[in-house]
C-alpha cells in the first residue's frame, strides 16, 4: 500500500496530461538550438517558432504517467558525477542513475543480491519525459548530438508538414538512463533508508567510485575498505540497527582522496564519542537499582539536561579500548596488532613494569588517529606542520582499521543496552547484553 504522505500526490499524479509532458523532451535541443530563447516554467516551447509533433505512444506509457511516483527529497549526488532519483512504481522503488557514466555491456553481467539492472526501463518515454520535466538540470544531450549543427539537423525536420518525431529516437539522443529494481528482501518492515541503498548500489558499481582509476596496490586496499563499509551495512540492516551514519559513509567512498575517506570515517567514529561513558553510566545505574537503562535515552537525558558533551582525545582513546579490549570478544590481536606495526613502529613506546601493554597500544593509535584527523582539520596549528606526510594508501589503511573499529562497534553493542560489571581495565567480564532495541529512523516504503 502506498504511504499516506504520497496519497495527495497520486491525486496530482492523476491530471498529468501528456501533451504538457511532451515538449520537455526537447528541451536540452532547444537549449543548443537558441540558448536564449525563453523556456517557461512548464518546459512549453514558443510553438509560433517549432512545434513538435511525435509519433503516437504506445498505451502502456501512457498510463505510466500517473503511476510513477519520485521522491524530490532523495536525489543524491554520484562521485564521478550524475545522480541518482529514487521513484515509486507499482509499490516496486526503483533507482534512475542520470548523467551517469556506465558501461552497457558490463551490465548485461550485473548480479546483486540487492539489486535488479532493468535495461529497457530507462529507455521508457514515460520515464525519460517526467525526469526531462521534473529533473530537466540532470538531463543531458550525448556529446555527438550537443553541437549546434548537430541540432539544427535535427530540429529542422520539425518543419516539414507530414513529419513526426520517434520519441525513442530522441531519448537516443540523450545520456542513458540506468534504472535498477530494488529487491524486496532489501526493504524490511516497509522501511528503507536511501543513503543505504545507494552505498549498497556503488559498492556493486565500483566504476562509479574515484578509486577505480588509482594504482593497482591502492586499488586492491580500497576494495577491503569497501568490503568493510558493506559488512557494516548488511550487520546493521540485518540486526535493525544504526549506529554509523549513512551519510557520511556514503561521502567517505564517494571521496577522491584518501585522507578525505579517512576524514569522513572518522566523522562516524567521532559520533559515537558519547559511548563510552554513557555506556559506564548505564551499567553502574544497572548495579545500583538492577534496572536497565537504554544508552541512547541516557544519552539524550545528559545532553540534554547536563548539557554534557565528550572531550574527543578521551573519548578515542576510551571508545576504542571498549571495542577492542574489554570482556570476552576480545579482538585486539587480529586487528590493533596490525595497525601498531604498520603506523607506530617509528615512535617510542616506553612500558614500565606494572602497565598493561594492550591498554598502553590501543592508547597510541587513538593519539595518532587522533593527532592525523587534527592535522587536517586544524591547518594553522603548528603542533602538527612537522608531522610525516601519508601515502595515498596509508590514509586508506587508517580508514580501514577506523571502519573495522566500526563494525566490531556495531557487533559487540547491538542490542542498545548494557549490563555487568566494569573493569578499569577493559578486562573484565563485563558484556554488552540486553533486551533494548538500538534505535535508528528509516523511511518508509515510498522512498
Amino acid at each position: 500500500a502506498l504511504p499516506i504522505s504520497l496519497l495527495d500526490e497520486r491525486l496530482l499524479n492523476m491530471s498529468r496530461k501528456y501533451e504538457d509532458y511532451k515538449e520537455a523532451a526537447f528541451v536540452k535541443l532547444l537549449e543548443v538550438y537558441d540558448p536564449n530563447e525563453k523556456i517557461n516554467s512548464d518546459n512549453e516551447c514558443n510553438k509560433n517558432k517549432i512545434e513538435f509533433k511525435t509519433k503516437t505512444v504506445e498505451r502502456k506509457y501512457f498510463n505510466k504517467f500517473s503511476d510513477i511516483f519520485f521522491n524530490k527529497d532523495n536525489i543524491i549526488t554520484l562521485p564521478k558525477g550524475g545522480v541518482s532519483i529514487s521513484y515509486l512504481y507499482k509499490n516496486e522503488i526503483y533507482i534512475a542513475l542520470v548523467g551517469a557514466y556506465l558501461i552497457e555491456d558490463k551490465l548485461d553481467q550485473f548480479n546483486s543480491n540487492n539489486f535488479s539492472y532493468i535495461r529497457e526501463e530507462g529507455k521508457d518515454p514515460a520515464l525519460f519525459i517526467l525526469l526531462a520535466k521534473e529533473f530537466s538540470p540532470y538531463i543531458k544531450l550525448k556529446e555527438e548530438y550537443s553541437t549546434e549543427s548537430s541540432v539544427m539537423n535535427i530540429l529542422d525536420a520539425a518543419e516539414e508538414v507530414d513529419f513526426e518525431f520517434d520519441l525513442l529516437d530522441i531519448i537516443n539522443y540523450h545520456e542513458n538512463i540506468h534504472v535498477f529494481k530494488i529487491k524486496d528482501g532489501v526493504i524490511k518492515d516497509n522501511k528503507i533508508d536511501m543513503e543505504e541503498v545507494i552505498i549498497s548500489l556503488l559498492i556493486n558499481l565500483p566504476s562509479l567510485l574515484h578509486f577505480h582509476k588509482k594504482q593497482n596496490n591502492d586499488e586492491k586496499e580500497y576494495e577491503k575498505y569497501l568490503e568493510i563499509i558493506n559488512q557494516i551495512i548488511n550487520y546493521e540492516s540485518d540486526k535493525k540497527i544504526k549506529y554509523i551514519d549513512r551519510w557520511m559513509m556514503l561521502n567517505s567512498i564517494s571521496s577522491y582522496y584518501n585522507r578525505h575517506v579517512f576524514l569522513d570515517i572518522y566523522r562516524c567514529l567521532e559520533k559515537i564519542f558519547y559511548f563510552p561513558e554513557v555506556y559506564e553510566l548505564s551499567r553502574k545505574i544497572s548495579e545500583e537499582t538492577k534496572k536497565t537503562l537504554d544508552i541512547e535515552t541516557l544519552k539524550l537525558i545528559c545532553k540534554n539536561n547536563l548539557s554534557w558533551q565528550p572531550k574527543e582525545n578521551i573519548s578515542i582513546k576510551k571508545l576504542l579500548q571498549i571495542i577492542f579490549l574489554e570482556g570476552d570478544n576480545n579482538v585486539f590481536y587480529q586487528n590493533s596488532e596490525k595497525i601498531c606495526n604498520d603506523f607506530i613502529k617509528d615512535m617510542s613506546i616506553t612500558f614500565k613494569e606494572n602497565d598493561d601493554i594492550n591498554i598502553k597500544k590501543v592508547g597510541k593509535i587513538s593519539e595518532y588517529i587522533y593527532m592525523y584527523r587534527n592535522s587536517l582539520v586544524h591547518h594553522e596549528d603548528k603542533e602538527y606542520k612537522n608531522l610525516k606526510k601519508l601515502t595515498e594508501e596509508e590514509w586508506l589503511k587508517i580508514a580501514s582499521f577506523i571502519a573495522n573499529a566500526l563494525l566490531f562497534f556495531s557487533q559487540k553493542f547491538n542490542k542498545g543496552k548494557a549490563e555487568g560489571k566494569s573493569n578499569d581495565k577493559g578486562k573484565g567480564k563485563g558484556k554488552g547484553k540486553g533486551k533494548g532495541k538500538g534505535k535508528g529512523k528509516g523511511k518508509g516504503k515510498a522512498i
